[in-house]
């Protein structure tokens, strides 16, 4: 490879680039994790819904949601734990304000006007008083499942703040992890007494998600050395070649969050598995080439860093050229996430391939020039290939024949006599495939990223469970007209679309313009029986108007506009999955439109059309990505090998693997989502590596040598097999360590990838060679004794 500088002049070649890379070094400190909630219900469209309107309410403040669980609320005991509770933040940097049943008002009349009087007291807990707050607390839709759960057991006491956080990652994350702590300090003498809490709030979740990504990051690199210390072992069985592969692995490993940080490139939940997967990628290639550096070493070629490139730059080219393919297809994604994880990825991958057959070659030149390797003795004769074009070395003796190589030729023999019944086997785990294929569903709910013992985690599930969801829809309703929602028949129409809602199964809650109207006519009434209606008059309505913004009431911009021209309708639902919930949506939608006066629009605008485009982003982005890397590749490799037949006998036997994975989802319900979503796309990109390059190999020796199939199939399980066999259980392992992380997803992506390699791994061992002894070509069945060296075609 006389073109290549660093193979040519290897030490000026690193050197310079050296020069150009080191002054870029410094950007390593600015490489930091993002870990805000913003990013991470990037992937949950309801919740971020959800997330906006709290926002949207409570301006700059910041909120903190704290759910008391106490044997009974409604007991003398139960509000003063409650009024504790709510005390016990007062003097925490930058403290705002505490809401709770004993910190909370509501409005009363007094002569012609309104003043607002606490929703509960320590002073007053005799059972009378405390009756009617449970009845109060029940009745009242603002109060019930806001502040108070149904079964008089739960409470939620909501804490704002007003404090800046530090910018710089680490300063951040120390500062949340010392606001966390000062929180759950508050409440331990209170946990002492048999209180049970659960938080949650925006830095409590950006805190926790940061925590767990650093600890999934020393997690996995404690494994993945142990790991790739045995596999060194067992697969280069040089401590030179270990020692040289890992240096280029750890220069990848400060290259590549250089690159992120140029590109504007930040790790979160959604990418962090990028670097272990570019990582295990890079390792892949350089232990082909230091496999084949080894095997030309102990042929005894005078040159063994340019034979090993002669025999795999090829191979290695195009293997790399399908992964980033793999890698690019995901740029097509309409998921924002999947499609800057590709757009980096293929990048990436353009990076590992440099520094792999760049500086990786002149680090390896250079300690073959120091003969940092131990001589090797020839195991076979030094020769050229009839062209010279592939620099494998000749063999003495025919192939297939010699010990080492015995485990090759039982393997192709056991393949050629049970061909049919491996072809037959795979038809029929096509079908099942198929079967599992037509059951993948999607679930972009963010509690399926966060693990089961998550503090957030454990808070949605009780938001969910005890208090009535997280899930929160808003219809807009546009009168038409100003102050068109402040006629009595528009608030009849509200109050009966609102009480008409409630009543359909898995609607938790309501709330409406009409519905606050309905509260404050009853306060007005001085709540006697039968006065929870509709005022009677426009004029009361603007008079309860104007007394609720006198007060600032926090929820009455959320219920309708400044001009009382549009209502919104607001619906909390429980959790569910997203096409129950677009079900649900769809007939709320129908059920307002068709009691709605004539001139009014009904709208969910952003809303519905979010949630109906996430589900569809998903699954169309799992269908075209996979379409359009295997169009692509279908295409470099028939330009590889100038054979449709071989291409597609790559095709097949990688496709397979990966597609039983994917159907594997379905079978036992692993939700795709903006994680799982790729693991086709870059199993397949990355497993059909290994075809290429057996396949490249086993073509070249029936062209260069002439050989039948048989002997090139058991040549090339001979040479190949090895780097193959590790490459393989490499990608397995590093997969299987990422199973181990704390967010479902990313277990869910590794033990899938290991699953595709496994099968791509067993595919090349038996259904390759089945297929190219089955299938019509020329030369496909000539007796194992036959020459060598009889014409050989080309498919």
């Amino acid at each position: 490879m006389k073109w290549n500088p660093f193979s040519r002049y290897p030490v000026v070649s690193l050197g310079v680039f050296l020069l150009i890379v080191v002054p870029f070094a410094g950007l390593l400190g600015r490489f930091h994790i993002n870990s805000q909630v913003e990013v991470l219900l990037a992937g949950d469209q309801r919740n971020f819904e959800s997330y906006q309107k709290i926002k949207d309410i409570i301006s700059t403040d910041l909120p903190i949601f704290v759910s008391m669980e106490v044997p009974d609320i409604y007991t003398h005991e139960g509000i003063t734990a409650i009024h504790e509770v709510s005390e016990a933040f007062v003097g925490m940097d930058g403290f705002v304000d505490a809401k709770s049943l004993t910190h909370s008002y509501k409005p009363v009349r007094s002569g012609m006007s309104f003043q607002m009087v606490p929703l509960a007291s320590t002073n007053r807990t005799d059972p009378q008083t405390l009756e009617q707050l449970r009845e109060y607390c029940r009745e009242n839709p603002l109060v019930r499942n806001i502040m108070t759960s149904p079964d008089d057991r739960h409470n939620i006491i909501w804490l704002t703040f007003r404090r800046e956080f530090s910018d710089s990652t680490s300063e951040r994350a120390s500062e949340l992890r010392t606001f966390r702590d000062e929180l759950y300090s508050r409440l331990e003498p209170f946990e002492e007494r048999g209180y049970g809490f659960e938080l949650i709030g925006i830095p409590l979740v950006e805190s926790e998600v940061y925590q767990t990504i650093l600890q999934d990051a020393r997690q996995f690199i404690l494994i993945s050395a142990c790991l790739l210390i045995i596999l060194f072992g067992l697969t280069f069985r040089s401590l030179s070649a270990a020692t040289l592969v890992a240096i280029n692995l750890a220069i990848s490993f400060l290259i590549l969050p250089i690159l992120f940080v140029v590109m504007g490139f930040e790790l979160t939940v959604f990418n962090l598995i990028l670097l272990p997967l570019l990582g295990v990628i890079h390792l892949t290639l350089l232990t082909h080439l230091f496999l084949a550096f080894l095997s030309a070493r102990r042929a005894g070629e005078p040159q063994p860093v340019q034979a090993a490139l002669r025999r795999i730059w090829k191979s290695s080219a195009f293997a790399s050229l399908t992964t980033a393919v793999s890698f690019g297809s995901l740029a097509l994604s309409e998921v924002t996430q999947v499609a800057s994880f590709g757009i980096l990825g293929g990048i990436g991958m353009i990076v590992l391939f440099f520094l792999t057959f760049g500086p990786g070659i002149s680090v390896l030149s250079i300690a073959e020039r120091l003969k940092l390797f131990k001589a090797g003795s020839p195991s076979v004769s030094v020769g050229k290939e009839n062209d010279g074009s592939s620099g494998v070395a000749a063999l003495s003796s025919q192939s297939g024949t010699s010990e080492d190589s015995a485990w090759a030729a039982s393997l192709v023999d056991w393949t050629t006599r049970h061909a049919s019944r491996i072809i037959l086997g795979t038809v029929i785990a096509s079908f099942l495939i198929g079967w599992g294929l037509t059951r993948v569903r999607t679930d972009v709910r963010i509690e399926e990223f966060l693990s089961r013992d998550s503090p957030t985690r454990r808070m949605m599930m009780e938001m969910d469970q005890v208090y009535g969801g997280m899930n929160v829809l808003q219809l807009y309703i546009d009168s038409g007209e100003e102050y068109g929602i402040a006629s009595v028949e528009f608030l009849n129409f509200l109050r009966d679309v609102e009480q008409s809602s409630t009543a359909i199964d898995g609607v938790t809650g309501v709330y409406s313009f009409a519905q606050v109207m309905a509260m404050m006519n009853q306060v007005w009434e001085r709540e006697k029986p039968g006065s929870l209606k509709i005022p009677d008059s426009s004029f009361l309505v603007t008079m309860f108007v104007g007394a609720l913004k006198a007060q600032d009431y926090p929820f009455l911009k959320t219920l309708c506009d400044e001009d009382l021209q549009t209502a919104n309708l607001v619906i909390r639902t429980r959790n569910m999955p997203s096409g129950e919930y677009l079900n649900l949506v769809d007939r709320l939608i129908e059920l307002t439109r068709a009691k709605a006066p004539e001139g009014t629009e009904v709208s969910a605008r952003a809303t519905i059309k979010s949630l109906l485009e996430a589900d569809r982003r998903i699954l169309h982005s799992q269908t075209s990505t996979a379409a359009t890397t295997l169009g692509i590749v279908l295409i470099l490799l028939v330009i590889l090998w100038r054979s449709m037949r071989t291409g597609m006998i790559s095709m097949t036997a990688n496709l397979l693997p990966v597609a039983m994975v994917i159907s594997l989802t379905g079978w036992f319900s692993v939700p795709l989502n903006s994680i799982t979503i790729m693991v086709g796309a870059i199993a397949f990109g990355i497993a059909v590596d290994d075809s290429v390059h057996f396949l490249t190999y086993f073509r070249e020796l029936k062209k260069n040598r002439a050989m039948n199939n048989r002997d090139a199939l058991v040549e090339a399980f001979h040479v190949k097999g090895r780097p193959i066999f590790f490459t393989s259980i490499m990608l397995v392992a590093i997969f299987l360590s990422l199973s181990l992380s704390s967010f479902p997803p990313v277990r869910h992506f590794g033990v899938l990838g290991a699953m595709a390699f496994i099968g791509a791994l067993i595919s090349i061992f038996l259904l390759i060679p089945a297929l190219e002894t089955a299938l019509p070509g020329k030369n496909r069945r000539l007796p194992a004794g036959e020459a060598s060296g009889s014409p050989a075609g080309s498919d």
